[in-house]
């Protein structure tokens, strides 16, 4: 059996010890330790620095892309419409990390309509709960109560459904819990679920699909004890994105007008975004990544996988860690679900290539 760097099984996870080199070292439920190698506290150079890419290849469909490393995301299932084949992009634009909420801090998401560069820097209505499109990652603790205001500047009705989170039914987002133009709301989440990625999105009678692909969506990461005591990847090695496809109407603002074939076989759009960035791109170290990833998709599915076909290791689903990780080298996501995976970076010489792909 290969051998994998953790064990979340959390009855076998040993004290981390660290030597001079500042590696961690976990149990494993066959009392043999593994290395677990730049977790902690290791310097690097400019040299070990890497380039990291979102973007979608031709035949493969890249979505990310890790530059110095290239790290991209391509070969998505075809959908059965016409006009809607990935267009491929050049993987230039930086990958925009959404700002980070505590709970604790009774943050506010204010839905509203903005512009944003999205396409060929045209400017493009969307909707954000911020400054611009989607909104900010809240992060959480199991076992206190997060306070999250919602002031609704939209024009149009809309609520928060926080997706996956075990809350109360008149704190859940509801389609007939609306919150009109010009309103405010309070929402009050008891945290009783365990670490994981969750999302909040809209949930409004018929224009929840409307306002998620407009941009009204975000990270809800929940975290506990346990999760602290395996020391996975952190900071600016916990990356979380979101992949969504889009299509644009001919003056150049978003579309969403499913005909009545594409209310029954979904709604694809030709042009793949990770963080509301046409294929950015993103610099990272020789180390491993943790990596929260969400289908935002409304119909598109991604069989994910790494261009070279190297394996990478699933840590947790949709509800929170799982057991233990599983080697894999892909990855089916339908659309609303998150996976959290580990990469390591390290092998790769400074320069090299890779893309998180999709494959047919």
């Amino acid at each position: 059996m290969e051998k994998t760097p953790f064990d979340l099984d959390q009855r076998h996870v040993s004290q981390w010890e660290s030597n001079n080199l500042e590696y961690s070292r976990l149990g494993f439920a066959s009392a043999t330790s593994y290395v677990f190698p730049c977790l902690s506290g290791e310097i690097l150079t400019m040299h070990d620095i890497k380039p990291l890419a979102l973007g979608l290849l031709a035949s493969s469909r890249a979505i990310l892309t890790l530059v110095g490393i290239v790290f991209g995301l391509g070969g998505c299932v075809e959908p059965p419409a016409s006009g809607t084949a990935i267009i491929e992009g050049s993987f230039e634009q930086p990958l925009v990390v959404p700002q980070v909420v505590a709970g604790s801090t009774h943050p506010t998401l204010v839905a509203h309509e903005t512009d944003v560069a999205l396409l060929n820097d045209r400017r493009t209505k969307v909707y954000g709960y911020h400054a611009g499109i989607l909104g900010p990652t809240i992060t959480a603790n199991t076992g206190y109560t997060v306070r999250v205001r919602l002031e609704n500047k939209l024009g149009r009705k809309t609520n928060v459904h926080w997706h996956g989170v075990n809350v109360p039914p008149e704190m859940d987002g509801h389609p007939e819990q609306e919150v009109a133009p010009g309103s405010t709301f309070e929402f009050v989440l008891p945290i009783e679920v365990r670490a994981g990625t969750y999302w909040y999105h809209p949930h409004p009678h018929g224009l929840t699909a409307h306002q998620v692909v407009h941009g009204l969506a975000g990270f809800f990461i929940v975290h506990d004890d346990e999760e602290a005591a395996l020391g996975l990847p952190s900071g600016e090695q916990d990356v979380a994105f979101v992949i969504q496809d889009k299509r644009f109407a001919s003056d150049g603002e978003l579309a969403y007008a499913p005909n009545a074939e594409e209310v029954m076989s979904g709604y694809f759009g030709p042009y793949l975004f990770v963080n509301g960035v046409y294929s950015p791109v993103r610099s990272v170290a020789t180390r491993w990544y943790r990596m929260r990833i969400l289908n935002g998709s409304t119909a598109r599915v991604y069989n994910l996988a790494l261009s070279d076909g190297a394996a990478f290791y699933v840590i947790g689903s949709d509800g929170r860690l799982i057991e233990r990780p599983e080697s894999v080298d892909t990855l089916l996501l339908a659309p609303g679900e998150r996976a959290e995976v580990l990469v390591n970076f390290s092998s790769y010489p400074v320069g090299a290539g890779v893309y998180l792909v999709s494959l047919p």
